[in-house]
């Protein structure tokens, strides 16, 4: 279980990195338990919001990179994946802002028909 989760998790990351934000959004869980969290604050209750955030800067980012560093994968179940890793997010935009955001990230990740997805998550920043 573990690492299956693991590979989609990879496969998240690939997508992230190479501004694929179809496929990177497609990780994410159609499912009314969906959340995902920023400092203890929600900040997205469902995959339609995550994907009308991206749709709404998508044509300014030039380049983006997430890197997690040896992330701990946890089975739950069969069907629950627990990760928790610390991350670097980067973005290059249009115009020559960048942004760095780095922490510690949890995602529970649940195995559906359709393979494993996101269906919550949390980070919390560094100080």
């Amino acid at each position: 279980v573990a690492a299956e989760a693991r590979v989609a998790l990879e496969a998240w990351l690939r997508a992230y990195d190479a501004r694929d934000w179809q496929a990177f959004v497609g990780f994410y869980a159609e499912d009314a338990r969906f959340h995902l969290h920023e400092q203890g604050r929600a900040l997205y209750t469902s995959k339609d919001q995550v994907e009308a955030a991206i749709a709404g800067f998508y044509e300014s980012i030039e380049e983006a990179s997430f890197t997690v560093q040896e992330p701990e994968v946890v089975a739950v179940s069969d069907s629950l994946a627990l990760v928790t890793a610390p991350y670097e997010q980067r973005l290059s935009l249009a115009g020559g802002t960048e942004l760095t955001l780095s922490g510690t990230m949890h995602l529970l990740m649940v195995r559906g028909a359709d393979g494993w997805r996101v269906l919550a998550g949390d980070t919390v920043a560094r100080e």
